[in-house]
């Protein structure tokens, strides 16, 4: 941060030009765009009473019998007499299918569906008898109000899906800690943003509704998704947003619709769903800008697409040529610096920790206001975020072929951990670019909301 204001110095008094002054000008510029644009945000109301029967789609391959049931008696219980809950249980899951492992209720219905989630979404979407479907995840639970908020912008014909407010049911844990600082920002920037132009780019699949018909017309092409040649897996809810957007229909965010998730139970699963978002983002985004479609909505939707794809690059280039400058000898390469008694080179370690740290806090304003005991957690999430997470980032962009899940291996397969390869990014990045360097950098450039 230090660093950066001195290079505003030097343009302001010598009219010298640096270019880490202008990535950080350009990430800044691009946090205060979605915190202008989200300020103005409001869910959608209905002036007269709107209801419509939902049919909600919950795959399930692998879930714990406990949390499956507590997910299924929520919603359950907060549907009403014309929707229907369909339960697409993976046939090779064979302790969902034994006899008893699943609640009896006459809104529940049971659909054996084919191995994989895009094929058991595919079952429920033609066995649905409702006209909105809504999807949710096995472990998501509901309340009163989730299943009538999430219909009401579908007053909007031009409507084609819409995306509730998903939020963590607890945060114990550094796994569960960083997933929810950065579900919090999307939910309080990024998606309010993004619905304000009718182009939120991704659906949560753990509380989306999209109208079945269109779904139903969707299908080849939901299942049929391909990147480099190679058929993809995971990432079915961001294709299917982009699939509905393709179509020249509106996806909204509601954050009234409220749903609640359980974060990952290690660190390592947080690492390992992170690389897997990351790598769904990489392709959609370049598939979605290559095809020149996304061009036709507006500013938003391909700002937000590019943003994910160049910023973590851009910051590698831009913190190389700058490392050298920064904290190796005595000239950082700004004359700015001369207003400083020498001795203030002495304080860098200290105004590290600090810059990293205050601009961590600055761009998580959203998340600390609407919890301030995440106050305690800033130290540690300012480092976490720049050494482990945005290397998982990079890594993730030039893998962004492999399409597997990672959280939920296929029966017979073993989880790969990509420990291995993230390390040798790490040591990769550590030998090019000095310390502080990377820590001010990320720290200006990663936005959490990017990965999803």
């Amino acid at each position: 941060m230090i660093y950066w204001l001195l290079q505003v110095a030097d343009l302001v008094y010598y009219h010298i030009f640096h270019l880490f002054f202008a990535f950080g000008l350009f990430c800044w510029l691009v946090w205060m765009i979605r915190l202008i644009l989200s300020a103005p945000y409001k869910p959608f109301k209905a002036n007269v009473p709107y209801t419509m029967p939902v049919s909600i789609l919950v795959p399930i391959y692998n879930e714990k019998s406990d949390v499956l049931i507590e997910s299924l008696g929520s919603i359950i219980k907060y549907t009403s007499a014309g929707d229907e809950v369909l339960a697409l249980v993976d046939i090779r899951d064979k302790a969902a299918l034994a006899p008893g492992a699943l609640l009896h209720h006459p809104r529940l219905k049971i659909v054996v569906a084919p191995p994989g989630k895009r094929q058991a979404l595919v079952a429920g979407f033609q066995a649905a008898r409702n006209p909105i479907v809504m999807v949710t995840g096995s472990d998501t639970q509901f309340n009163q109000d989730t299943v009538s908020e999430i219909v009401k912008p579908f007053m909007d014909p031009t409507v084609g899906g819409v995306t509730g407010q998903v939020v963590t049911s607890n945060d114990r844990g550094i796994g569960g800690k960083c997933y929810e600082w950065g579900l919090v920002l999307r939910n309080k920037m990024i998606y309010p943003a993004m619905s304000r132009s009718n182009t939120v780019h991704v659906l949560n699949g753990e509380c989306y509704a999209m109208r079945r018909e269109l779904a139903i017309t969707l299908i080849p092409e939901f299942l049929n998704q391909k990147f480099m040649g190679k058929l993809c897996d995971s990432g079915d809810d961001g294709w299917m947003t982009t699939l509905i957007l393709k179509n020249n229909l509106k996806t909204v965010y509601q954050s009234t619709a409220i749903a609640y998730t359980n974060p990952p139970a290690g660190f390592g699963e947080f690492l390992r769903q992170q690389l897997r978002w990351n790598r769904n983002s990489t392709r959609r985004s370049l598939t979605a800008l290559t095809s020149g479609w996304a061009f036709k909505h507006g500013f938003m939707y391909p700002f937000q697409l590019i943003i994910a794809l160049v910023k973590l690059p851009f910051w590698v280039i831009v913190v190389a040529l700058a490392a050298v400058r920064f904290f190796i000898g005595q000239n950082v390469g700004v004359v700015a610096v001369s207003w400083f008694d020498p001795a203030w080179h002495m304080f860098r370690p200290l105004i590290f920790v600090f810059g990293v740290i205050f601009i961590r806090a600055l761009r998580g304003i959203p998340y600390l206001i609407s919890k301030p005991k995440a106050l305690l957690f800033l130290p540690a999430y300012a480092f976490i975020s720049p050494f482990i997470l945005a290397p998982y980032k990079l890594y993730a962009m030039l893998t962004a072929r492999d399409t597997k899940w990672l959280t939920r291996n296929k029966e017979g397969e073993t989880k790969k951990k990509p420990a291995g390869y993230v390390t040798a990014t790490v040591v990769i990045l550590f030998l090019v670019m000095s310390f502080p360097l990377i820590a001010f950098g990320v720290a200006l450039a990663d936005d959490e909301a990017d990965s999803y």
